[in-house]
């Protein structure tokens, strides 16, 4: 049973959409992160210590926040803070969920995982785990495998070679990999950069570009279509590319 609290949330929530009240809603988002990280940091110990989300700045577009995607996944966050109070989640399958909704509902911020230090394993070892060579960990760090620490003493979480096992969670690490490393790099070029890379991706994953392919689709039809994630994803980065060539002008 929801403590009163929630019911209260879920009220607000249902409120905004009612009203098309963005400032409501993203009160209520605001308050989903930071109860979802605290139980999160709580109720995993062996693994973390705690999370930080920082210079967080949610969307503006009522499109997507409104959206009945963006709504249900908010809602199961919610339930799922509450949840975990009572009884284990799967570490990696909540936390995936959860940056996955975070970077997809913000314009700028990041999140750090603050890991629990015996969790943490060296290049070497992690290499030895994926049986590949140490280069080949590095590449796949390059491309999303979550570590921590500077370059040259990077560890890995043991938890998250568990996740690069399974492709699907493995490509979806990736591309919140990628946002993060995109808020994080401050210089317009170097983001534009990474951009321009993604887009490419995708470009060549659905055969050509997004105004070809889906620029006359609205929310609702990308929301129906089985690929919607990716579209969106691919969607959000056209629209940043555009702001930082506008900046770079």
């Amino acid at each position: 049973m929801k403590p009163d609290f929630l019911w209260l949330t879920e009220a607000q929530i249902n409120k905004a959409i009612k009203q098309a009240d963005i400032n409501l809603l993203h009160k209520e988002m605001l308050f989903i992160l930071q109860y979802f990280i605290m139980n999160f940091s709580n109720h995993t110990p062996d693994v973390l210590q705690f999370i930080k989300s920082c210079k967080v700045n949610f969307r503006p577009d009522p499109e997507f926040l409104f959206s009945n995607e963006h709504i249900s996944i908010l809602k199961s966050i919610m339930l799922l803070s509450e949840s975990m109070t009572k009884e284990p989640v799967k570490f990696l399958e909540t936390k995936l969920l959860f940056d996955s909704w975070f970077y997809q509902s913000t314009t700028d911020g990041y999140l750090e995982y603050i890991y629990n230090p015996n969790t943490l394993i060296n290049i070497t070892e992690a290499a030895a785990l994926l049986s590949v060579s140490r280069t080949m960990l590095y590449k796949y760090i390059e491309k999303g495998l979550e570590a921590v620490g500077t370059k040259g003493r990077q560890k890995i979480p043991k938890v998250a070679l568990d996740g690069w096992k399974n492709p699907a969670y493995a490509l979806q690490t990736q591309w919140n990999s990628q946002m993060k490393l995109l808020r994080t790099h401050n210089a317009p070029e170097q983001r534009l950069e990474l951009v321009n890379r993604k887009i490419y991706e995708y470009e060549k994953m659905y055969n050509g570009t997004f105004n070809q392919l889906f620029g006359l689709f609205s929310n609702d039809e990308i929301d129906a279509s089985p690929d919607s994630v990716d579209i969106f994803d691919w969607k959000e980065l056209e629209h940043t590319r555009l702001q930082l060539l506008l900046l770079l002008k």
